[in-house]
């Protein structure tokens, strides 16, 4: 509110205070605009109902392979889906090109679909890309482990519990075999926090067998620290206790709470 006054032979007398107007048409426009985001959000959501209902009556019907009636009512309603960019419908649409379901067989229609797929970040088609380039069955993936990798690391950001099944023991062992050590440990400490004992012995493996503790002592406490409280691996407690003697009580304590960051979210995902 606006407060405006006036003097006359040496009296103040106050006006009735007047409404700010600019701050009225302010909160007009923002309830307008806020009107418009919320029907703009409404309206996507039953975009992707109507898509998501595509996808799921189509996986209803299909029945097998071949060109039977039924299939080739999913294969539409994949491909309706697909159109609009509904992932998981780009990733069957190269099910069904691969397998002949509801459509004739196209392999190069079949990448098509799957490469739209794995670009959204569906899982299913980042691991065919990673296939893809591990085998270098087609011209346009070449055999890669360099690219193989970058589509499984895809595949584990939108689903990050493949870390633990067999996914992230591929790349920790990619790393490995490059002697990026430190990029390897980083994916071991996924698989840890994925909530995977099997990471912590390999962990603490590399760290010993590579000497880890001369190059980075703050990174090798962190993981015989989590040896010596999740295993029965003798000496791994010793360790601690002689990286503790070598490193500033600064690496000690900032090691400690990258330890319990660690140690906390293997422990949640058990």
């Amino acid at each position: 509110m606006i407060e405006k006054s006036m003097t006359t032979e040496g009296d103040t007398q106050s006006l009735v205070p007047l409404p700010d107007r600019s701050l009225t048409k302010t909160a007009m426009g923002g309830r307008i605009v806020s009107a418009m985001v919320g029907e703009t959000l409404c309206a996507l959501q039953d975009a992707i109902f109507q898509l998501d209902a595509l996808v799921t009556e189509g996986k209803r019907i299909r029945s097998g392979k071949g060109l039977t009636p039924e299939n080739a009512r999913a294969f539409d309603l994949f491909l309706r889906a697909g159109k609009a960019g509904h992932s998981e419908a780009q990733f069957l649409l190269y099910q069904c090109y691969c397998s002949g379901t509801g459509v004739l067989p196209n392999m190069s229609e079949a990448i098509a679909w799957v490469q739209k797929a794995a670009h959204a970040g569906f899982v299913q088609s980042c691991i065919v890309m990673w296939g893809f380039f591990r085998q270098g069955r087609f011209p346009e993936f070449p055999k890669s482990e360099e690219n193989a990798i970058v589509w499984l690391k895809r595949a584990i950001e939108s689903d990050p519990s493949l870390t633990g099944r067999g996914a992230g023991a591929r790349i920790c062992d990619f790393y490995e075999g490059r002697n990026d050590i430190a990029e390897a440990l980083k994916w071991h400490k996924k698989g840890v926090e994925a909530g995977e004992p099997d990471f912590i012995y390999s962990g603490f493996k590399l760290c010993v067998e590579r000497r880890v503790f001369e190059t980075d002592a703050p990174e090798a406490y962190i993981w015989f620290r989590l040896t010596a409280v999740e295993t029965q691996i003798a000496g791994a407690a010793e360790r601690v206790n002689e990286l503790t003697k070598i490193m500033s009580s600064a690496d000690v304590t900032s090691a400690d709470q990258r330890f319990a960051e660690t140690h906390s979210k293997y422990r949640a995902n058990l």
